[in-house]
C-alpha cells in the first residue's frame, strides 16, 4: 500500500494516500462545528439517564431495606445548573478568546499537578490512618446500621 507523509504537523505516521490523517480531520469537524457538536448529546444523556437511575436505585433499595435514604433530599436542579454555567462558560469563553494568544501554562501545570500529587497522598494516608485508628482493613468491613 502506498502512503505519503504530507506536512500536517502532526506525528509521523505513515497515512494511506487520499486520506487525511487524524489530527487533520479533528481539526477540521472542530473548525466547522464550533464548540458544540450534535456528538455531545449522547455523553450528556448517557450520563444524566445513569445518575437518575443511581438515585431512582438508592431511594427503591433505600426504603425497601429501611435504611437513611441518602437522596431523598438531594436536588438535582444545583448540578443541572452547573452544567448548564459550564457549557456556557466553554462557548462564551471561547468567543472571547478567538482573537488572543494562547496562554502559557506549562509552569502552571507542573505546579497543579505537584499541589494534586501531595494533596492526594496526603488523602490516601488520612485514609489509611483512619483505617488503622478505627482497627479496619481496606476491604471486607461490615456496616453497623445500630452506630447511625
Amino acid at each position: 500500500m502506498e502512503t505519503s507523509k504530507p506536512d500536517t504537523g502532526c506525528p509521523e505516521a505513515p497515512i494511506p494516500v487520499g486520506s487525511k490523517p487524524p489530527c487533520v480531520r479533528n481539526a477540521e469537524i472542530a473548525a466547522k462545528t464550533g464548540v458544540f457538536h450534535i456528538d455531545l448529546i449522547q455523553p450528556i444523556l448517557i450520563t444524566a439517564f445513569y445518575v437518575y437511575a443511581l438515585r431512582f436505585v438508592a431511594l427503591e433499595t433505600g426504603t425497601a431495606r429501611g435504611l437513611p435514604i441518602v437522596f431523598s433530599e438531594v436536588s438535582l436542579l444545583a448540578p443541572f445548573v452547573a452544567s448548564v454555567a459550564y457549557f456556557a462558560f466553554i462557548y462564551f469563553g471561547t468567543k472571547a478568546m478567538e482573537k488572543r494568544d494562547a496562554f502559557d501554562l506549562k509552569g502552571y501545570m507542573i505546579i497543579y499537578n505537584l499541589y494534586q500529587v501531595v494533596l492526594n497522598a496526603y488523602a490516601v494516608f488520612a485514609f489509611v490512618r483512619q483505617l488503622s485508628l478505627q482497627k479496619m482493613s481496606i476491604w471486607g468491613n461490615m456496616l453497623d446500621p445500630s452506630q447511625n
